[in-house]
């Protein structure tokens, strides 16, 4: 139980929420700040460079000493983390976007001032619901997603809608079965999942429902459709962002990639490129990683949900966990030796309680994880990334 509670102590102060995803939280953060700056702080100012006067902006090292300030943060490298997040997100940018945030008298310049910020919209929102939902579902130890017969025919690769209703209320993603089946209708709608037999709408029944992605790759090689990064620049963007060589990319900019031409793609990375917005790719990692976690007397600095795997949720930034490559969406195997696959995230929380003795003798934690985690790219008129 002193797991349990520690962990939802953090919870609370952890700056990525259990309900939302990390860049529903990020935007909300963003928001708040710039009318604390606003209101409050002389911060976000005309100021003049060379010949030039650059409207509403403020210097990186200013701010992070102001949200130290006003207690948003307790060390600098924090405000490093949480102005880089701010940036990834497109709720800042440097003025002239050729930087990553620093805590330097580098110019920076919230996305409102400006009239650049472009908040995601509904169609954004569930295709990144989409996303995660299906790659999950798609690496679970007892799958749910599975060839199922009925009326002396198979049908591959479907699930009950009232399965996935009830999937979705155990997991946490939905509150209620009438969320979830809202869920679902948004998930049909917008073109990843459809009744076997195209004659009915999602409902909370016991009726088939496919993912469009099953359905195209069956009878395919998936080598021969999934696309993958054949090279990364060294020192570029990419690779700050975690970007490597051989991963599979499974959506960019919340948009499924993995089952269009090459060509494509291509071009659709090529266009976000040249954009001034950041470029979020979702690609796979290794099936099987493991890493080494330092134990800390103070609270977990990740969270993780669910069961049967349970999975990372959020990680918090400039954490020991993040400095590792522990990433939301990842999902925990084994923990300390102890296999994991079919447990629920409090029996995780359990056998990671403090002084376990399946610690090293450096006061390690070993979590293996799998297969999932997303990189944002800023956007760079020369792309670093090589297909």
């Amino acid at each position: 139980m002193d797991a349990v509670l520690k962990e939802r102590e953090q919870g609370e102060r952890l700056k990525l929420g259990m309900e939302r995803d990390a860049y529903v939280m990020i935007a909300e953060k963003g928001e708040k700040l710039y009318h604390m700056l606003s209101k409050k702080s002389n911060l976000i100012k005309d100021r003049r460079r060379k010949f030039s006067t650059i409207p509403k902006c403020f210097h990186g090292n200013e701010f992070v000493s102001w949200l130290m300030e006003y207690g948003e943060i307790s060390k600098a490298e924090e405000g490093i983390n949480l102005g880089q997040a701010l940036l990834e997100n497109g709720i800042i940018h440097h003025v002239s976007d050729k930087h990553q945030f620093k805590n330097e008298r580098v110019l920076y310049r919230f996305r409102y001032d400006d009239r650049t910020y472009k908040a995601r919209s509904e169609l954004e929102d569930i295709m990144s619901k989409g996303v995660r939902l299906y790659c999950r579902l798609h690496s679970l130890a007892m799958p749910v997603v599975k060839d199922r017969d009925y009326h002396l025919k198979t049908y591959k690769s479907v699930i009950p809608a009232s399965k996935l209703v009830d999937w979705l209320l155990f997991q946490g993603d939905c509150q209620t079965r009438e969320e979830a089946v809202t869920l679902g209708v948004g998930l049909c709608n917008n073109g990843f999942m459809h009744h076997v037999l195209e004659k009915s709408e999602f409902k909370d029944e016991s009726q088939f429902f496919r993912f469009h992605a099953d359905e195209e790759m069956e009878g395919t090689n998936e080598e021969n459709k999934m696309i993958v990064v054949k090279s990364v620049r060294k020192g570029s963007y990419a690779e700050m962002a975690g970007l490597q060589v051989g991963r599979k990319i499974y959506s960019v900019n919340e948009d499924l990639v993995f089952l269009r031409p090459f060509s494509e793609v291509k071009i659709m990375l090529n266009q976000s490129f040249c954009s001034r917005r950041p470029v979020r790719i979702l690609v796979a990692i290794k099936s099987k990683e493991i890493l080494k976690i330092p134990d800390s007397p103070q609270a977990l600095c990740f969270q993780i949900r669910g069961a049967s795997p349970s999975y990372v949720h959020a990680v918090g930034r400039g954490s020991q966990a993040a400095a590792v490559g522990l990433h939301p969406g990842q999902c925990n195997l084994k923990v300390n030796g102890s296999n994991m696959m079919h447990d629920n995230y409090i029996e995780v929380l359990d056998s990671d309680e403090p002084n376990t003795p399946a610690l090293d003798e450096s006061n390690n934690r070993y979590f293996k994880i799998g297969p999932l985690v997303s990189a944002t790219v800023p956007s760079h008129r020369n792309p670093s990334v090589v297909l």
